[in-house]
């Protein structure tokens, strides 16, 4: 089994083949190709030639120009190519380069435009120029076209001549219109003076060659907005800015007073002074109104203007009518000893106020806010002294008092009721009556002249008037009862007074007590009556046999008090009006 290198012989190509040029001039690059090798190294590449002189530009490279040394004729050019890996060298097959017989080539020219570029339009000839050649000392001869106008277009045109040889055209330099603007000079800002008016102005960019254009807008009499305009009627103008605006400002007018703004009501016409400052002649457009008033109030006096050449600075000032007191304040009626009643003399374009105060006084207060009419009411109490005024009120202020009016509200009649009390007084009522189941000790009471309510009856301290117990004798029972005529039921009963057998129906030990009230309520209507009240005594057994029983001896007695109450009657007191200032 064989083992080792094998090496294979690398192929060489060259591109092109053939070349030509002037004899001073340089080749399009000549390249070489190596194929075939497969180890992993490297070629190295040496260029030569044959046949005529010229130069390799680039000998160690795999691609070469070539110059011509000046002689009219053949050269052919070829590259050993060396493999890095085996150091085997191939050359190439040749390139073959035709030297003609030319001048020596101008390669390249600046141009005063680098390519096809544009002119503002200046108002002269404008022309692309040469601004050098390669070579520098070449000579050519020059053909221009010049371009003055806007869309013109302007080219040059250079042939070698001499020893040089080549032609070349500049790139097209076209003419562009010129921009022109417009700006304002000075102020632009005027205010309305009735007069024309003009706004100064600055055009830029033009050229005294072209003269063809105009500026409009520049003038104006009336307040408002204005536009100034430069216009061109030439192909080698462009408007840039082309506008500016300018203003005519309404002229400010004011409103002020001319005298006294503050009068006292008097139910007439009144008008206030006033000035108008700032207009001019040729502008009569405004007007003033609110100067004349008759009602009391706050009125205002306005300015108003209907012209654009106008704008109002201050178009307002107040003035005012100020209430007067109302007159003739009176008090026409007091109703039901309180309720007041109040009439006055109108204030044109007030309301009013009831002030008032009452004894002990005080201060005035308002007992009636926001009257609209010229009459009120006001509802007090009886038996008590007021004082009122009365005030108008306006925007323009409160006015002074009326007269005062000074008011007592007396009273009506009625019946006072006081409490009643007879007092104790001692009383002998037990008498024998003549019977012997009857009534003893019949006691009136009497109402007074505005009549007496007795609510309650007392009796105290019965004592056995002599010795009578003869009178009581027997095992029949004997009852010592109140009667109270007029009332039902008519015996009530009198405290303790159930005996069979005693010395008295009542007596110290039986009465400890200051007194023993009945329950007797009892009223007679009207203004006079009266009201009985009996001690009964019932039962059997009473004795008329017995040494003193005669008719007429008291047989015992004892205090007797009621209470109550009693009414008197109170006439009018009539209600009584003055008035002060």
């Amino acid at each position: 089994m064989f083992q080792g290198i094998v090496s294979i012989t690398p192929r060489v190509t060259i591109s092109p083949t053939t070349l030509s040029t002037g004899r001073f001039g340089t080749t399009s690059s000549a390249t070489v190709s190596a194929t075939g090798q497969n180890l992993g190294g490297t070629y190295s590449y040496q260029w030569k030639k044959t046949g005529e002189t010229c130069t390799i530009n680039t000998p160690n490279s795999i691609s070469s120009t070539f110059t011509g040394g000046g002689i009219v004729g053949f050269s052919d050019v070829y590259c050993d190519v060396t493999y890095s890996t085996t150091g085997i060298k191939i050359s190439s097959p040749n390139c073959t380069i035709t030297w003609t017989n030319t001048g020596i080539p101008i390669t390249s020219v600046t141009w005063s435009i680098a390519s096809a570029s544009t002119s503002i339009y200046n108002g002269t000839a404008q022309s692309v120029t040469v601004v050098s050649t390669t070579p520098a000392e070449a000579t050519y001869t020059t053909t221009t076209t010049s371009a003055t106008n806007a869309t013109e277009q302007a080219s040059t045109t250079i042939i070698g001549n001499g020893s040089y040889e080549g032609t070349f055209t500049s790139p097209i330099l076209t003419i562009v219109t010129r921009t022109i603007s417009l700006a304002s000079s000075g102020s632009t800002t005027f205010i309305y003076s009735g007069a024309s008016q003009s706004v100064n102005y600055i055009v830029s960019g033009t050229v005294p060659q072209d003269t063809n254009w105009s500026v409009s807008g520049t003038s104006g009499t009336n307040a408002g907005n204005y536009t100034a305009t430069l216009s061109e009627t030439s192909a080698n103008y462009t408007l840039g800015t082309s506008t500016f605006s300018w203003t005519i400002n309404p002229k400010t007018i004011s409103i002020a007073s001319s005298g006294s703004t503050s009068f006292a009501w008097t139910g007439n016409s009144q008008s206030v002074g006033y000035i108008v400052s700032g207009t001019v002649p040729e502008d009569t457009a405004w007007s003033v109104s609110g100067t004349s008033g008759t009602n009391a109030g706050n009125y205002t006096a306005t300015l108003s203007e209907t012209s654009a050449n106008y704008t109002l600075g201050t178009s307002t000032f107040s003035w005012s009518i100020t209430p007067t007191a109302p007159a003739s304040f009176t008090v026409t009626s007091v109703v039901n000893f309180s309720i007041m009643n109040f009439t006055w003399t109108a204030v044109g374009g007030c309301t009013y106020q009831l002030w008032g105060d009452v004894e002990p006084y005080s201060g005035y207060s308002i007992y009636v806010n926001n009257i609209t009419e010229t009459f009120t009411s006001y509802a007090g109490a009886n038996q008590f002294t007021y004082k009122f005024y009365v005030v108008a009120v306006a925007s323009s202020g409160t006015s002074v008092a009326s007269r005062v009016a000074t008011v007592y509200t007396g009273r009506a009649a009625y019946t006072q009721v006081n409490p009643y009390d007879s007092g104790y007084a001692t009383q002998q009522p037990c008498c024998l009556t003549g019977s012997a189941n009857g009534d003893i000790g019949l006691k009136s009471f009497t109402q007074g002249t505005y009549g007496i309510t007795i609510n309650n009856v007392f009796v105290r301290n019965c004592i056995l008037n002599g010795n009578f117990s003869s009178l009581l004798w027997g095992t029949a029972t004997r009852t010592v009862r109140w009667f109270l005529s007029n009332k039902s039921p008519q015996n009530v009963n009198f405290p303790t007074s159930s005996f069979s057998s005693a010395p008295a129906p009542w007596n110290s030990a039986n009465a400890a007590a200051a007194g023993q009230p009945f329950p007797a309520t009892q009223a007679v209507t009207g203004t006079s009556g009266t009201i009985t009240y009996v001690l009964r005594c019932s039962g059997s057994g009473w004795s008329t046999n017995n040494a003193s029983g005669v008719s007429g001896i008291f047989w015992f007695s004892g205090q007797w008090a009621n209470t109550g109450t009693i009414s008197i009657f109170v006439p009018a007191d009539p209600s009584t009006i003055s008035y002060s200032s």
